[in-house]
């Protein structure tokens, strides 16, 4: 959320809207272009945000940016299929999906298997289910023509579903009840919601996977390819439970680190006092370090 005040006076608040046109101009608020950096720790969100907020270095002026899950996907957390939205870029999002995977960060491992296949093998390849219509209003109209067991029930699943059946293109399929023509409608009013309709974003979609070549790498590692895209459930045992336990102490003191680094700013110890202090050099070597700087963790249990 954006962090606005009406004075100087008055304290900040929380806005989850954008001010009105008519408001702004009275208040002269002027955002500037520069960010705010908050170091946080996902167990403790908030004692980060109270450290960022009570830095001299922090300005409510100052943008305050927040990355928020765009609608392109659709579905359960770990099954997410694609979907239609007008103000996604998804060439530019799944190029950065391909950047993430190249440089080894998050993978988009949250993908329903259908779309996997699309991805791998051509959107014509998949024969997608009702379940995987993410409109729960389009999954109820399909799912009462599949119902339909008798031509009553068909044609008031019918009076629904017409617009739907129109843009598709099925209406032929629905002068006559029997259980062919009704098996065809459901298969077309499916592949129309799953596939048709999103033709456009997912050839973006395969765009951006060229990125860096990594389609080429899709083709000779197909099993790892799978892993990176698809959730999967893996049995945990006491060495993973014992990293995890490991790399959350770490990520609490980066979070430090990193506040300890920025306070260097407001203090008489500057930055460059501490690359004196750790390298013995107050400048950086024009050829860089022999080694490049970096921290080192060292557990109790290491010790022992």
């Amino acid at each position: 959320c954006d962090v606005q005040s009406s004075s100087e006076n008055q304290p900040f608040q929380y806005v989850t809207e954008q001010v009105p046109e008519e408001i702004a101009p009275n208040q002269q608020i002027v955002i500037t272009s520069h960010k705010n950096i908050v170091n946080v720790h996902r167990d403790n969100v908030l004692d980060g945000g109270f450290r960022a907020f009570g830095r001299k270095s922090f300005d409510m002026w100052h943008e305050l940016d927040a990355i928020k899950e765009l609608p392109i996907f659709s579905g359960p957390d770990n099954a997410k299929m694609l979907v239609l939205d007008y103000k996604c870029n998804n060439h530019f999002l799944m190029a950065m999906l391909a950047y993430f995977i190249i440089h080894r960060g998050p993978g988009p491992n949250f993908i329903i298997h259908e779309l996997y296949m699309a991805l791998s093998e051509g959107i014509a390849s998949i024969q997608p289910t009702p379940n995987e219509i993410c409109d729960y209003e389009l999954r109820g109209q399909v799912e009462a023509i599949a119902a339909a067991s008798s031509e009553e029930e068909f044609k008031a699943s019918f009076v629904t579903a017409v617009e739907l059946i129109n843009l598709a293109g099925c209406m032929s399929l629905t002068l006559h009840f029997n259980q062919d023509g009704q098996t065809t409608l459901v298969k077309s009013l499916t592949k129309f919601v799953v596939c048709d309709r999103i033709q456009s974003p997912f050839e973006q979609c395969e765009n951006g996977l060229q990125t860096m070549g990594l389609v080429d790498e899709k083709k000779k590692n197909q099993k790892q390819w799978k892993e990176v895209f698809i959730f999967t459930i893996k049995p945990l045992d006491a060495l993973q439970l014992d990293n995890i336990n490991r790399k959350r102490i770490e990520e609490r003191i980066l979070v430090y680190w990193r506040d300890f680094l920025q306070d260097l700013e407001e203090l008489f110890v500057t930055l460059k006092d501490l690359l004196a202090f750790t390298t013995g050099a107050d400048e950086v070597p024009a050829l860089g370090f022999n080694f490049p700087l970096q921290l080192s963790f060292i557990h109790l249990e290491d010790l022992q």
